[in-house]
């Protein structure tokens, strides 16, 4: 055994090179591999967690950026009516991306009592707004920025309080026009 041991290192030193970049190469086999199972991982998680919704966007024609359409009630109330049964809802939505402190953010508004339905969201802490200068932020907005429950957002001149931090659950929509 021990001559087998001398032999081994021996042969190791005698071309310092390529021994040194046969190690290089294993250990970067071996780090690609527990680099990709904890990913592969990540995504086993990630995927149970996201849940599809049945939501429908409609936009005007010719309309690449959600933020240029506009559509009048009249037709939320007419595709309501010619599905009855398949549309439970039928509803506005306003969605911008605003330089909110100096952060570019997607914003989404909806009516209030549309808000967790339509848009998949949890309350993860504080409360639902309920007056007119409330807002909801998400926890990505939350750990990109110094909100908090109780802070003050400024959107478009126009002080907001922070309420509630809010998770989404990620939304799966087919556009029309």
């Amino acid at each position: 055994m021990r001559t087998l041991a001398y032999f081994t290192f021996k042969d190791l030193f005698h071309d310092r090179w390529r021994s040194l970049l046969t190690i290089l190469s294993l250990a970067v086999v071996v780090v690609s591999f527990l680099l990709l199972s904890a990913l592969s991982r990540a995504y086993l998680v990630f995927g149970r967690r996201i849940q599809a919704s049945n939501n429908l966007v409609i936009l005007s024609a010719d309309v690449i950026d959600p933020m240029e359409s506009s559509l009048s009630v009249d037709i939320l109330t007419e595709a309501k009516q010619i599905a009855p049964d398949e549309i439970l809802n039928a509803f506005p939505e306003i969605f911008r991306h605003l330089d909110i402190g100096g952060k570019i953010m997607q914003v989404d508004a909806v009516p209030f009592e549309e808000m967790p339905t339509a848009m998949a969201l949890t309350l993860i802490q504080g409360h639902w707004p309920t007056e007119a200068h409330e807002v909801a932020v998400s926890e990505g907005a939350v750990q990109i920025t110094p909100w908090s429950i109780g802070s003050t957002v400024n959107i478009y001149g126009t002080d907001f309080q922070v309420t509630g931090i809010l998770r989404a659950g990620g939304n799966n929509y087919t556009p029309y026009g």
